[in-house]
């Protein structure tokens, strides 16, 4: 800091800062005995940082190699037309780097350390190891440096990848948080739809119990598997049209045949049916209201997830036009 041309009170308060401390550990209730701080840069200090890139200032230079650093990663680039004569390069820089970083006290995670070739040769053969204190450091054909995905071809096919792949993951936890059409009952408490998935706990009785602790009603199918459901509503068989129901307390279980059974349960409705007029024409069909309140709050939803089962949100990734559309949407 004196040959940056710090004046002597800024190195007196700096010196009184980092002299005399020292660091505890604590295993549960046990703490340990203070021990002294040799060499360190203390953390969540705002001054932190900047003492930091003073500390490692006068990093080692040389022709032909150049290090980007950002905070305690360290990326050591090199180009040649020849690959024995990047890794000549390297193994030399890094050879006389070792002494600086000894001399500085700066440790080395060589197993977290990687060598990556960039070039769109075809077949490049194995390459020798480059060693930084005697450990190789192992090729790999891509690295995840400050959150980019780089790969020998440069053509970031797998950091694309990688973020749709999120995308699509962020999508899955979206959709279980959004709402799903939130109605009102005739009993003047919340009323919401939920899909077999959700009713699925009926077996132990759950789900309604904590709707109701909650002062809201719930409706939504129901997997005629599930235990707990009556012997007779799974085994009957109905007509077009016909419908077998089963009430306890507020629950009820119905079993409605249509094109196929469909199988619901409610807290606020019972068999009653209703008449509903078709989408096409004026045609007037009878269905359980408890139907009707389902098709009206969870049929978009239903549609969704029908529309993403028949197109993935994955396609397959390997062309120029992808990698020229990722730059053009950054």
């Amino acid at each position: 800091m004196m040959r940056l041309g710090f004046s002597d009170q800024i190195l007196k308060f700096i010196h009184s800062y980092l002299n005399s401390r020292e660091f505890r550990v604590r295993v549960e209730n046990c703490l340990s005995s203070p021990r002294p701080v040799k060499s360190e840069i203390p953390q969540g200090s705002l001054f932190g940082p900047r003492r930091f890139n003073l500390y490692i200032n006068d990093i080692l230079k040389a022709d032909n190699v150049h290090s980007a650093m950002y905070a305690n990663d360290t990326a050591i680039i090199s180009q040649h037309t020849y690959n024995f004569k990047i890794i000549e390069r390297l193994q030399n820089y890094i050879t006389r780097l070792q002494l600086w970083l000894v001399a500085w006290k700066i440790k080395v995670n060589a197993s977290k350390s990687a060598s990556l070739l960039f070039t769109k040769q075809r077949c490049i053969g194995s390459l020798p190891n480059i060693y930084i204190f005697d450990q190789p450091v192992p090729w790999v054909t891509e690295f995840k440096y400050l959150g980019f995905i780089l790969d020998a071809k440069l053509n970031f096919s797998p950091h694309i990848r990688a973020a749709l792949q999120k995308a699509a993951g962020m999508s899955e936890m979206l959709n279980c948080l959004i709402s799903r059409k939130l109605g009102q009952s005739n009993h003047k408490v919340g009323a919401c739809g939920v899909n077999n998935q959700a009713s699925a706990v009926l077996a132990g009785n759950e789900l309604p119990f904590v709707a109701f602790s909650h002062k809201t009603d719930i409706c939504g199918t129901l997997r005629p598997n599930r235990k707990g459901l009556p012997v007779s509503l799974k085994s009957s068989t109905l007509k077009k049209g016909e419908i077998i129901a089963f009430q306890k307390g507020k629950m009820c279980v119905l079993k409605w045949k249509d094109e196929k059974p469909l199988h619901m349960l409610s807290t606020f409705h019972n068999a009653d049916m209703m008449e509903v007029k078709a989408k096409m024409g004026d045609s007037v069909k009878l269905k359980p209201k408890a139907v009707v309140f389902y098709n009206n709050s969870m049929g978009g939803v239903d549609r969704s997830d029908q529309c993403l089962s028949y197109y993935p949100l994955l396609p397959e990734i390997n062309s120029e036009n992808t990698t020229r559309r990722f730059f053009d949407i950054c």
